[in-house]
């Protein structure tokens, strides 16, 4: 005898000669086993891995240039007050001035070369 409407989800209740009431013609619902899944190898690394590995490596490259331009514009501008100094020195001595006074004449030396500032 069966118990429960859907026969999938049916038990059976031993009859009262100890056989079921079930119709051996018909066969069972089989359940199917998904496929296993495909794992990755272990050396390939999830995408999100490969892209930030990716970035690190852009980022201490890009740190690296930066750091390296930062110590060329440092001595530039070491070299540029230096420049600026023996420049001072050129016009007091082409002027016959004190290198104090180099700064006040420059507006009146460029006004009479022509040059507006």
């Amino acid at each position: 005898m069966v118990i429960g409407s859907n026969p999938a989800d049916a038990t059976v209740a031993p009859a009262a000669n100890g056989t079921t009431d079930m119709d051996t013609t018909t066969p069972l619902p089989t359940l199917e086993t998904a496929a296993p899944s495909t794992s990755l190898p272990e050396k390939t690394q999830p995408p999100m891995e490969n892209e930030a590995e990716t970035l690190r490596t852009k980022l201490e490259e890009l740190q690296k240039r930066r750091k390296e331009r930062m110590d060329e514009m440092v001595a530039l501008k070491s070299q540029q007050g230096k420049r600026r100094h023996e420049y001072q020195r050129l016009i007091a001595l082409c002027c016959n001035v004190s290198m104090d006074q180099v700064d006040g004449l420059l507006q009146p030396l460029l006004t009479s070369l022509g040059v507006d500032v």
